[in-house]
């Protein structure tokens, strides 16, 4: 027998991993049943993981529309897609699913019943193999029973009165016949370890009690006198000892008959439901209150009843379900998130899962300023999630800072929050300046200053304090070079990074080429150039600095550049009179 955690422990636990662990603070849902997932096949369902992903999968079948056994394969996000269909027989009609673990694979195996035929497959290496079932070929879907009846750790089965023992690689041997032709459950209703059976007699209005010795055999120890089709099993009134729900063959009427310390069964207790139809019967916490409920339905919706101390039902609540014609359900986890899920089947076409939504994580995320707001301001796992967010500001930051925020979850399937900051950085801003060169005693002229890195189409005329260029020239600075240094700029959405620039003071930097009297030819000059300057006695080639590279008198107008480098020279002047002009030659 399977035990259920009580979801709000499970939730409450999960959020506080959350918090400790991630950062992320998940939903406390009110109801944990707002993600539906409807489908129109397989009708009737049960899930487990069948091809070993560790991802739930649904294996179904569909009644009387067809014999096919569906195997649909789970998705992280909690989806179903089809993935195999197993014969069922030509004569095939299936409403109920088995997936017990019978040959000792590890895998779970297939077993499809109603009340006219039934279908076993056996895994394998090679996929899902059909195999015989034991017995006389007679089924009943609401007496087969799946348990270790011997207790030898393999799943056995209860077939139509029958009990069949697992030898552990799906080979099964008869060990006992009980009577009974309508629905039965598995308890252990004597407290003594062992699985007992308990099975309604519809045909002559009793309910039969079968106690288990552990090996694959019962002894009948009481027959009560109750007109049932299906039983199941529950501690109603939380004493200890396992008390038996049946619904009775008059419609809408619960029966409950209470144990005891004697395990006499002696008190009953009936419920009028208050409808005349109803083919649900489950005892589940569906309103995750911490207290198991009496849930049936009225053949279009769930109706659930809080199962007082005392063992009697409260007044009765609904849940509209939105199909009618229901015919099973289940309180499990269908989609792996580790909480229970209402599973609801109507026999004609359509299934719904009612699941708590899957959770999703929240990041916040930080960007470099841009100029423009900070939508994007998270990131969700899985990625296509979207969230409603909140500043605590109440506007979208666009300036840079860390703004103190709130994201929500807002998805049909997924659920979580998460307060946090976003931020955004400010910008480097690059900022240089345009080197200066010019003679001794000139005044500077304006300093002249470039921006790499504005955001969009902004200028420096958005900052708050832009920069400032100084140096140590003077006109009284000797020839040489002075370092220009840049500082004093502030914003808030931008950094800067300061370049440096030259200021060069020497006595070339004041020559023009405004003196017509002196030609020089070719200029750009390969190899030599050729100079005309009438009344000259002195030519000199100086480099930038002012040192002279070259010396002609007055022998030849002629100056072999060969040996030097490709740049930018000075040719100076002296002529008979003492003057001196001097002008730029370029050599390549």
């Amino acid at each position: 027998m399977k035990a259920y955690p009580n979801p709000n422990r499970a939730k409450l636990l999960s959020t506080l991993m959350c918090l400790l662990f991630s950062g992320i603070s998940v939903a406390q849902d009110v109801n944990s049943f707002d993600r539906k997932l409807t489908y129109t096949s397989p009708w009737f369902v049960e899930f487990a993981d069948v091809n070993g992903d560790k991802i739930l999968d649904m294996v179904g079948v569909n009644g009387n529309s067809n014999t096919n056994i569906e195997i649909h394969h789970g998705s992280a996000d909690g989806t179903f897609t089809l993935a195999k269909i197993l014969d069922g027989g030509a004569s095939g009609e299936y409403y109920r699913i088995f997936l017990p673990e019978f040959n000792g694979d590890g895998v779970p195996d297939i077993l499809a019943v109603s009340s006219i035929s039934g279908k076993l497959y056996l895994s394998s290496p090679s996929g899902y193999v059909e195999a015989v079932i034991p017995g006389n070929g007679l089924f009943n879907h609401f007496n087969t029973l799946v348990a270790d009846f011997n207790e030898d750790g393999h799943d056995d089965m209860f077939i139509k009165n029958e009990c069949f023992i697992n030898d552990g690689t799906g080979k099964f041997a008869s060990t006992d016949w009980l009577q009974g032709i309508a629905g039965a459950v598995v308890t252990d209703f004597n407290n003594d370890g062992h699985s007992d059976i308990v099975m309604a007699q519809s045909a002559n209005g009793t309910i039969i009690f079968f106690a288990g010795h552990g090996d694959g055999t019962f002894d009948e120890t009481m027959v009560k006198p109750v007109s049932a089709q299906e039983v199941i099993a529950f501690d109603v009134n939380a004493d200890g000892y396992t008390d038996i729900v049946a619904k009775g063959t008059t419609h809408g009427e619960v029966i409950t008959i209470f144990n005891d310390a004697t395990f006499a069964f002696s008190k009953t207790s009936t419920l009028q439901l208050g409808h005349s139809y109803y083919s649900v019967l489950q005892i589940f916490d569906i309103d995750l209150d911490g207290k198991a409920d009496l849930v049936t339905s009225n053949d279009n919706d769930i109706q659930y009843r809080p199962i007082q101390s005392d063992g009697s039902f409260g007044q009765p609540l609904t849940i509209p379900i939105g199909m009618g014609s229901l015919r099973g359900m289940m309180f499990k986890d269908a989609i792996g998130d580790a909480f229970a899920d209402l599973i609801v089947m109507n026999g004609f076409g359509k299934m719904k899962i009612f699941s708590d939504k899957l959770n999703a994580s929240v990041e916040f995320l930080s960007k470099v300023y841009d100029g423009l707001p900070f939508n994007a301001c998270y990131k969700t796992t899985p990625v296509q999630v979207n969230a409603t967010v909140t500043f605590t500001n109440g506007s979208v930051p666009k300036d840079a800072g860390a703004y103190a925020v709130k994201a929500v979850v807002s998805d049909p399937n997924y659920e979580g929050e998460d307060v946090g900051t976003a931020t955004i950085t400010r910008k480097v801003l690059t900022v240089d300046v345009a080197d200066i060169a010019i003679g001794p005693g000139q005044d500077l002229p304006p300093y002249v200053l470039s921006y790499s890195g504005f955001a969009g189409n902004e200028t420096a005329a958005v900052l708050s304090q832009p920069p400032t260029a100084t140096s140590e020239v003077t006109p009284e600075s000797e020839e040489g070079e002075y370092i220009i240094t840049i500082a004093g700029g502030s914003d808030e959405n931008y950094s800067f990074v300061y370049e440096s620039g030259i200021v060069s003071v020497n006595i070339v930097n004041g020559i023009g080429d405004e003196n017509e009297t002196i030609s020089v030819f070719p200029n750009p000059a390969v190899g030599r150039i050729y100079v005309n300057a009438p009344g000259w006695s002195v030519l000199q080639l100086l480099d930038l600095t002012g040192r002279s590279l070259i010396t002609r008198g007055y022998t030849s107008d002629e100056i072999s550049v060969e040996q030097l480098d490709a740049g930018m020279y000075i040719l100076q002047v002296q002529f008979d009179n003492g003057t001196t002009c001097r002008k730029r030659v370029q050599v390549k």
